[in-house]
């Protein structure tokens, strides 16, 4: 249905409103099932993926979640860095 989705890419795909490309502070951390401020701590440390700031939020683009969890449970230390 028309309605039901959007045309943000210039080439001309359309996206279903509501997919995700990043993921809210909030968002993250219950899905890490921790809380915010654990999340920012590890943010503030270097322990989280590559991450954004627009408008005062902060945003993690969900590739790089994605890509971070895989290498930690491939037994590496995600995108941590010490």
């Amino acid at each position: 249905r028309k309605e039901n989705m959007q045309n943000d890419d210039p080439a001309g795909s359309e996206l279903p409103i509501g997919l995700a490309l990043y993921l809210r502070e909030s968002e993250l951390a219950l899905r890490w099932r921790m809380s915010e401020r654990t999340l920012q701590r590890w943010r503030q440390a270097g322990k989280v993926p590559r991450y954004l700031r627009l408008g005062g939020r902060v945003l993690y683009p969900i590739a790089d979640v994605l890509a971070f969890e895989a290498g930690a449970a491939a037994g590496g230390r995600g995108g941590v860095r010490r």
